[in-house]
Parts: structure tokens; sequence; C-alpha cells
């Protein structure tokens, strides 16, 4: 049950209550005659309503996937669509918007992460380990942050290396 749904059920239950109380605070200001507060009220409720509406939360601004030379990296596998990329988990989630190709796995989120082991495990592995990999997963291509000494074609190279696989 995460905090923001549990806090925003709260919220809308508190709905009918805070009618209620402005009926009543507004039943004792006509009551008593103290029309000229309901001025100084609004501009209080509304000072206190839009106070820090600027400032985020750090955890709330925007957090970024790749930067330029891993886009552009990314942008060069668009030229084959519908293939099965094998990228780093920190880039993969960009993968398939950038490129319309497929990942073995991505970074979790709302969306299924795939095998986030094999990911990790192949950048890790020997040479023989990583074809294994490769077959199982049927992998077109290797998108690195480092390069890889194996006997890979390398079809690009600007600070991330792409090889295809044969």
């Amino acid at each position: 049950f995460p905090y923001q749904r549990a806090l925003y059920y709260a919220l809308i239950g508190l709905v009918p209550l805070s009618s209620a109380g402005l009926y009543y605070l507004l039943d004792v200001i006509k009551n008593k005659k103290l029309i000229l507060l309901i001025p100084v009220i609004l501009v209080i409720v509304f000072y206190f309503t839009f106070f820090n509406y600027y400032e985020l939360d750090r955890d709330s601004s925007l957090y970024h996937v790749v930067k330029d030379k891993d886009y552009e990296s990314i942008k060069f596998l668009s030229k084959f669509e519908n293939k099965v990329i094998m990228a780093p988990l920190s880039q993969s989630s960009a993968v398939y918007p950038i490129s319309k190709n497929l990942v073995i796995a991505h970074t979790k989120g709302n969306l299924l992460g795939g095998n986030i082991n094999i990911v990790r495990r192949f950048y890790e592995v020997d040479c023989d380990e990583k074809l294994e990999i490769i077959k199982r997963y049927d992998i077109n291509f290797i998108f690195s942050k480092e390069e890889i000494n194996c006997n890979y074609q390398i079809i690009y190279k600007n600070g991330n290396y792409i090889y295809l696989i044969e």
C-alpha cells in the first residue's frame, strides 16, 4: 500500500469533514456579524496554498536516464528495428523509446523488468559465458559503456561501444 495512495485516500476522506467545518465557520461569522474577516481568511488561505508552490522535493525532480553521448549511441541503433539489444541497466529503459529495439531487461519500474540478473552477469563474465547468453536470448547487438575484449565486430565507437553479433 504505497504512501502516496494512502495519503490521497486520507485527503479524499477529509473533504466532507472540511466542508462541514467550513459551513460551521461561515455560520459563526454570519451570526457574529464578522463579514469583514472573510477577505482576511481568503488571503491567508490563498497564501498558504501557494506558499512553496515552486519548491520541489529532491525525490520528485526529473532524473536523466541517458546523457547526450548515450542518446546518440542509442539513436544509432534506430537504423535496426525490432532487434534484441544487450544494454546496461542504467541505459536500458531508454533503448526502446529511442531506437524501437528490445532489451533483455531494464531497470525496475511499473513495467516488468525482465531478467536483470542476466544483464548484470553478462558484463562481468568471460567471453564463453557471454556467448552462451547471446545464444540463449538471441541477442543481435551489445551496447556497452566499456570496451569488450571478445571477438565481436564494433560498429559504433564514440565513448560507448556497440557490437554487432552475427
